[in-house]
């Protein structure tokens, strides 16, 4: 899906998409979301990531599995706590 601004052009990937591009499932893409380290677009049924924000988060050193986002020391967990046990 692209849209086009000014002299911008801006791309959204579906999880499947999005996937690919950074070599991860679908589920360390949702917990990366829920954690708050890459934004979801759109509707809960159609949801969307912005290819800039990917690369940036794959810059940053994403981690490749969702166990590794649940275990990041870094991520805040439910209730705002932070794990710091690194896992």
């Amino acid at each position: 899906m692209e849209r086009r601004g000014a002299d911008v052009e801006t791309r959204f990937f579906t999880y499947e998409g999005a996937g690919r591009l950074c070599s991860c499932s679908r589920w360390t893409l949702y917990r990366a979301a829920r954690a708050g380290h890459i934004t979801r677009y759109g509707s809960a049924a159609s949801p969307r990531f912005l290819e800039e924000e990917l690369a940036d988060w794959m810059r940053r050193g994403a981690p490749t599995t969702a166990d590794e986002v649940e275990g990041s020391s870094t991520i805040p967990q439910r209730g705002g706590e932070r794990r710091n046990d690194g896992g």
